[in-house]
């Protein structure tokens, strides 16, 4: 089956931060994008699977604070520089196959 994993480490203030979103699925070369959310935000940060290149950034999410990676099942979300307002604040990742909804969604919570 497919499952999705995001772990992060306790983070610094000041310092960048990583999560990263591990993937498992199996069989499948359909294309498909990562998502990312923050807290109940309706709206994901959405990255191209293969090039990592943007599909959509909603205007509640300030991207000059993130840098972006995808490789083969790993794609990670990099806060540049870890504040006190990103304490608490509970980050989601997940997949959308190219006809479907966001699936495989798995939640991690930062600490600062």
């Amino acid at each position: 089956g497919n499952s999705v994993s995001l772990t992060s480490y306790p983070g610094q203030n000041g310092q960048p931060l990583e999560l990263k979103c591990q993937l498992n699925l199996s069989g499948t070369n359909n294309p498909f994008t990562v998502l990312w959310y923050m807290n109940d935000y309706p709206n994901a940060i959405e990255r191209d699977a293969s090039n990592c290149d943007s599909v959509t950034t909603p205007t509640t999410y300030d991207l000059s604070r993130y840098t972006f990676s995808c490789q083969t099942n790993i794609f990670t979300l990099t806060i540049k520089t870890l504040s006190q307002t990103d304490d608490g604040n509970c980050w989601k990742c997940g997949v959308r196959f190219s006809d479907t909804g966001p699936t495989n969604l798995a939640t991690t919570c930062i600490s600062v």
